[in-house]
């Protein structure tokens, strides 16, 4: 199934070509989004926030067909 993850901020830097910041992957039908990641090569630690169709998910969220993938690193203001 195909995924699209969309990665902001920091995160950039694990895309597969410098400067993109979305990725579509061809993935195994209910994917966890902890392996998702692993495979992009992002630490889980580093992805903070994660949203699925525009909704808050975990990292043990298995993902269904077509989903949009938001990861966020973590977030600090002042």
């Amino acid at each position: 199934m195909k995924v699209e993850v969309k990665l902001h901020a920091q995160l950039r830097k694990f895309a597969p070509k410098k400067g993109q910041d979305h990725i579509t992957l061809d993935v195994a039908e209910g994917i966890p989004v902890k392996d998702l990641v692993k495979i992009i090569g992002v630490p889980i630690e580093k992805a903070k926030l994660i949203i699925i169709n525009g909704k808050r998910g975990e990292a043990s969220d298995k993902l269904p067909a077509g989903a949009v993938v938001d990861l966020f690193p973590p977030i600090a203001g002042g």
